[in-house]
Order: structure tokens, then C-alpha cells, then sequence
């Protein structure tokens, strides 16, 4: 079995999807792949940690929109290579991902097509690792016994009791999920001035480590001891330190599916996501979601986002994000034991 495996390109959905296609290796050995890619796959290094074998290559990542002018090439290019199915684990639906709904209708004679089915029995999935067992299942192309904190086996095991250590990231790669500047800004003073070590992820782009130093320069300054930054862009060198967290406080963002497939309990940000459906492995995630989220009109439950996307959100624009700093720290006392609770903060 060959097969072409579609993806959404964001590094929180390589590190969702990271585990499955471990497992997708131990259960059929005999399965060759090739993706389309994504950010988290473009890094050589860690797919090399990742120890993926089974992938065979990865094909232009606009392939994944299925555009009526590549369908040519993609038929093409699956016939030669022996591509017999293709596996979609973009959770988009018929009414957005139409060009890949259009391709499966006019080759359905060719290649078996597996896909969401965004039917009453998926939508009692709450979380989309579960619906991607359940769309993998059904394909007869895994058993449901993957291990979900497969990240765990890349990093060094945590070593004896660590105190109270904080990591947040403020970034994302859709800038209608971020945090207001300012409420971060006034969180890190609350948690700094508490005693309790913070470390922020300093980001990937310049734009982001930019953002980065502006907003975090004066703690630099004025809590040399208990305030750090991480630097680095490597993933796998981030995911070591992610580990050694306490807890992560994080913007709907792959540093969220990072700590928890870490098993590091994070509190989530969710302003135009479903916390419940692309939230972290919920085993380790406090979500903290905004309050107006499903007020929007423009909210679609089964796809678990606000429509707006990258447009004004006439909502937050009346109303803010809709997430204050105290439901932030109220999370942060629930979520980490003794260490992190009402007697650390």
C-alpha cells in the first residue's frame, strides 16, 4: 500500500499528526507514503528524530488545496509512484475543501479515497486526535492503540522535584489568535513578582522574536534570576525544554500540542478555536476559551473555528478577546499541583 497523505501545514498539526503515522509504521509495515508537507516536516533534522521510515517523500504542499490545474500532475504523479490511497487528515469539510471533494468525486474509479466524514457519529468526537483514530479506523489502517505521548520518547527523562517553572508562548502563526500584548504583558508581571520562574519561547520568525524582545525586554532587565528566554529555532532543542516546564501557558499554537504530547500540563488560549476539538491532548490541557466564541455568527461547530479567519472579527473588535488575565492565573492554580497552585502564585 502507497499512499498520499494530506495535511494542513501549520507545526501544531505536524506534531498532532507525528504520532499516528508512528503508529501507522508498526502496523503496516509494508505502507509507503508521501505527504504534503508542512512546516514541522520541512525540518530534516527532526524528522530524522522523528524516525518516520515509512515516508518516502513529500510532494508540493499546494497539492494539498487539490486546484482543478494540478489535478493532472497529482494523477500523474500518484499512478507512476503506486500511490493507491489517499488519506486527508485536513479537518476542513465539503463546503470549504472543495477542490479535494471535486478530485475523489472524478478519480473515485482510480484510488480509495479516506477522508472525515463529518457525520453524527464523528461529531460526538470531541478532540481531533480522536477523529483521526476514528477516520483511520475505519479505513482499516490502525487499531486505536497508538501512543499519544510518543513526543515523550525524543526528549531526556525529567530528573528528580523541580520547583515551580513557567514557560509561555505568546505566538501563532494566525494573528486572529493571539493574546492582547498588554494582558500578557500583565501577566508575566503577576507570576515574575510572585517569585516564580518564567521562561518564554522567543519564537521562529524575525517578526516574531522581534515582537518577542520589545514585550519582554524589561523583564530581562528586572528579573535577571527568575526570567529567561528560549532562543532557539531548532524544534528538538525547544521540545527539551518544554519538557523540563512545570506547566506551559500558551496561544492556540504548536508549543500547546508540544507540552501536552509531553505530557506537560498547559493552559491553552482559545479566542476563535474550539478548545475542545484542536485543543492539546486534552490529558494534560486547561483551556481557557473566550467568552464570546460561540456567540459569533460566524462560529461553525463541526469545524470548531470562527469563520472570520483572518478579517476583523466584529466581536473582538467590540468586545476584545474575550480572555482576562484572571482566567488565566485561575487556570494556572488549577492545573499544576502543589507546585503551581494558590500557595506558588
Amino acid at each position: 500500500m502507497n499512499a498520499l497523505i494530506v495535511n494542513c501545514c501549520g507545526m501544531g498539526d505536524g506534531l498532532i499528526e507525528a504520532p499516528f503515522l508512528k503508529h501507522l509504521e508498526a502496523v503496516l509495515p509494508g505502507m509507503r507514503y508521501f505527504h504534503t508537507g508542512g512546516t514541522l516536516f520541512s525540518d530534516e533534522a527532526f524528522l530524522r528524530r522523528l524516525a518516520l521510515t515509512s515516508c518516502i517523500g513529500v510532494v508540493p504542499a499546494i497539492w494539498r488545496k487539490f486546484y482543478t490545474q494540478d489535478w493532472n500532475q497529482i494523477s500523474t504523479f500518484m499512478r507512476a509512484n503506486d500511490v493507491t490511497h489517499v488519506i486527508n487528515l485536513r479537518h476542513i469539510g465539503p463546503a470549504y475543501d472543495t477542490g479535494y471533494y471535486a478530485f475523489r468525486n472524478a478519480h473515485r474509479d482510480s484510488f480509495s479515497f479516506f477522508n472525515f466524514a463529518f457525520n453524527d457519529q464523528e461529531k460526538e468526537l470531541p478532540n481531533i486526535r480522536d477523529k483521526i483514530d476514528w477516520l483511520l479506523r475505519s479505513a482499516g489502517v490502525n487499531d486505536g492503540c497508538h501512543n499519544r505521548q510518543y513526543l515523550r520518547m525524543l526528549v531526556a527523562p525529567r530528573q528528580g522535584v523541580q520547583e515551580c517553572h513557567i514557560g509561555i508562548n505568546v505566538h501563532t502563526g494566525s494573528r486572529f489568535k493571539r493574546w492582547s500584548r498588554n494582558k500578557w504583558h500583565a501577566f508575566c508581571r503577576v507570576v515574575l513578582k510572585r517569585g516564580v520562574r518564567l521562561t518564554a519561547l522567543l519564537g521562529h520568525t524575525v517578526k516574531e522574536r522581534n515582537f518577542s524582545e520589545v514585550l519582554f525586554r524589561e523583564f530581562r532587565n528586572e528579573f535577571p534570576d527568575t526570567f529567561a528566554v528560549v532562543g532557539s529555532t531548532d524544534v528538538s532543542e525547544v521540545l527539551e525544554k518544554v519538557s523540563g516546564m512545570t506547566c506551559m501557558v500558551s496561544t492556540d499554537s504548536w508549543p500547546a500540542h508540544a507540552a501536552t504530547g509531553l505530557g506537560v500540563n498547559t493552559i491553552g488560549l482559545y479566542i476563535v478555536t474550539s478548545a475542545a476539538l484542536w485543543g492539546g491532548d486534552p490529558a494534560h490541557l486547561f483551556p481557557v476559551e473566550s467568552r464570546h466564541l460561540r456567540r459569533c455568527e460566524n462560529f461553525e461547530e463541526v469545524l470548531g473555528i470562527c469563520r472570520n479567519r483572518y478579517v476583523t472579527c466584529p466581536l473582538i473588535e467590540r468586545e476584545g478577546d474575550g480572555i482576562e488575565v484572571c482566567d488565566v492565573l485561575t487556570a494556572l492554580e488549577q492545573c499544576g499541583g502543589p507546585a503551581c497552585g494558590e500557595g506558588a502564585l
